[in-house]
């Protein structure tokens, strides 16, 4: 008989103080966990040094809350001993799409600090949680900022954003 081993569950997960101020490190794309689509995330810092990820874009047509998240949370959960699957960060996303666990967790995966189990590829373990605190870290240190609307593929330079044109009721890129 298998037994169910209960974690407690930090919360809020959401870092949305309206006085955060954070400073973009990173910007990558990976793939989803199924491999159908593409996710576009961003690594921040506080000014407390507190590591946040967010969600920006999903080439696919899943939903995700874009909100950023406290990096110790999402650690909280990352038991060594407990097979990481697609539910594991679900309990900090209560009210938001349940895609968003899956998503962040396929972000975990490509930035190594979770790996593949060997015996199950449906099932993580706990990966090189200090590699990327250290790779974080010297992005800390360094005068890095990126942007909030930073985005892998962006191009250098000007950055093209989106206005609404009074009374067309469509949006449309303005430079």
């Amino acid at each position: 008989m298998s037994e169910t081993v209960q974690h407690p569950v930090p919360a809020p997960a959401a870092a949305t103080d309206s006085k955060l101020h954070f400073r973009v490190l990173k910007v990558g794309s990976c793939p989803s966990l199924s491999g159908r689509s593409t996710l576009v995330y961003q690594i921040a810092c506080t000014s407390d040094a507190d590591i946040l990820i967010r969600l920006v874009s999903n080439s696919g047509n899943g939903v995700f809350s874009k909100e950023w998240v406290r990096f110790s949370l999402m650690d909280a959960l990352l038991v060594a001993d407990a097979p990481l699957t697609f539910g594991t960060l679900q309990p900090l996303f209560k009210g938001f799409s349940v895609n968003t666990g899956g998503f962040l967790l396929a972000v975990l995966k490509n930035l190594n600090v979770i790996a593949p189990n060997s015996d199950n590829p449906r099932v993580n373990d706990r990966g090189d949680v200090e590699g990327f605190l250290a790779e974080v870290q010297a992005l800390m240190a360094s005068s890095v900022s990126l942007g909030e609307d930073a985005r892998p593929d962006a191009p250098k330079g000007r950055r093209k954003t989106i206005t609404l044109t009074k009374g067309a009721g469509t949006a449309g890129p303005t430079q």
